[in-house]
């Protein structure tokens, strides 16, 4: 049976009477070729923030909070990592489907195949939020909310929300440039101005306002761009298949083929700076970073762990206290076993299931809890050996009998451990 709330709990979400007006439409089909090997375990929305909770469900629970509760998701990579968790959706006050990408389709494309699987659905609203799964954004309600009602006041056709970079990574971000504020001059929280110009990737932009990948884009303008859309690879003639690549870059008259956006929607693509912390998750130094950022509290997650002035810890762990050194913060999950003269911290994960046994030392590590999904093959093996040393590190699973420094632990389909350098990448 549905879950039933009380009359209260709708009068307080802002867009719940409209929610017919509003759907969400999530990016979660990437392959995250820079997070191997750890993302042929799970999905990368699907990676565990503080060891429960996954990047996507922050962006469900926001938009759920909101009163949106329409909500689409595109999978490709370890698709029951995220269907077996949120399901229908319902856990969460949500009503969640997915639509399967044999191969990606860009993130136009996926948003696209999303919107179609919407009207099939008999559901037509008006816009629609397109965040990527795999972002961890501090957003809140009411920066979804001063969206919403900036782009409908201003008669936006897409609107980008926006996160300020370090200006020497401008070449790894698409960043934009807003009318009314000097090239170079930082963007002030909760702006919202029309973009004057969009670069993808360069180093020389006038600006380090990203791409933050959340956009609010009209549906007529998406259901336009159906007719243009093409399969997601550089060697199609006239490619359009991404919303950076192509779709904001021709919104701004630099892309010749698709002319027509900057004739038809000239003026008409804003961003929106709401000033919260902004993580891309793109490489495995990122995944630590965000976790170490969730256990000093710059970004809030409902971890269902009891919260202790050191940090967090669950159910059934076997520790003492006098004789075990916490250096806070750090998680601690259910079932977890820590021996006498083991060391914990700072900023340590240390997922459901693990023993760390006398004299090991883990700090700035996130150790994965097992996952509990049918395609799911990871060992039940959690232990961190006695002087093991866990550094700067990623471990999926298994028995760790060495140090481990700045790598990533990998357990093989036999049993054996695949240890590689945090930095690695698969080659193309």
């Amino acid at each position: 049976m549905p879950i039933e709330m009380p009359d209260e709990y709708s009068a307080t979400r802002r867009f719940a009477s409209s929610k017919q007006d509003l759907a969400v439409c999530v990016l979660a089909a990437g392959i995250a070729r820079r997070l191997e090997p750890i993302s042929s375990v799970i999905a990368k929305p699907a990676f565990p923030l503080g060891g429960r909770i996954p990047i996507a469900e922050l962006w469900v629970r926001t938009f759920v909070e909101a009163g949106i509760s329409t909500i689409a998701m595109n999978l490709h990579r370890v698709p029951e990592s995220i269907r077996s968790y949120f399901g229908d959706g319902q856990k969460l006050l949500a009503d969640i489907t997915y639509v399967f990408e044999d191969r990606p389709s860009g993130t136009l494309g996926g948003a696209i195949k999303l919107m179609r699987s919407l009207r099939e659905r008999g559901i037509h609203p008006k816009r629609i939020f397109i965040p990527s799964g795999d972002i961890v954004s501090g957003i809140t309600v009411d920066d979804i909310e001063r969206m919403v009602e900036q782009h409908t006041r201003m008669g936006a056709a897409l609107t980008m929300m926006l996160a300020p970079i370090p200006w020497e990574r401008r070449s790894d971000f698409g960043t934009a440039l807003l009318d009314g504020i000097p090239a170079g001059a930082n963007v002030a929280p909760a702006t919202y101005a029309r973009v004057q110009d969009f670069l993808e990737k360069d180093a020389a932009s006038p600006s380090n306002e990203n791409n933050a990948s959340n956009y609010l884009i009209e549906t007529s303008l998406l259901t336009e761009l159906e007719s243009y859309l093409t399969e997601a690879t550089s060697s199609v003639a006239e490619p359009c298949y991404d919303f950076g690549k192509h779709i904001l870059m021709g919104m701004t008259g630099r892309v010749p083929h698709l002319g027509f956006l900057a004739k038809k929607y000239k003026g008409a693509l804003f961003g929106y700076e709401p000033g919260r912390v902004w993580y891309d998750v793109g490489n495995k130094r990122d995944y630590l970073a965000v976790n170490g950022t969730v256990l000093d509290g710059g970004i809030q997650v409902p971890l269902p762990y009891t919260r202790y002035p050191w940090g967090w810890m669950g159910e059934d762990v076997e520790i003492d206290f006098d004789k075990v050194k916490i250096t806070a913060p750090v998680v601690i999950g259910n079932n977890c076993t820590i021996a006498a003269g083991a060391e914990i911290g700072p900023h340590v994960v240390l997922g459901d299931g693990w023993i760390v046994h006398r004299g090991a030392r883990i700090r700035n590590a996130v150790l994965w809890p097992r996952f509990q999904f049918p395609t799911a093959t990871t060992s039940s093996i959690r232990e961190v050996g006695g002087d093991c040393n866990v550094d700067t590190a990623i471990v999926v699973g298994g028995a760790l009998s060495g140090d481990v420094r700045e790598q990533t632990v990998d357990v093989l389909p036999d049993g054996s451990l695949d240890a590689r350098s945090i930095d690695w990448i698969q080659p193309e």
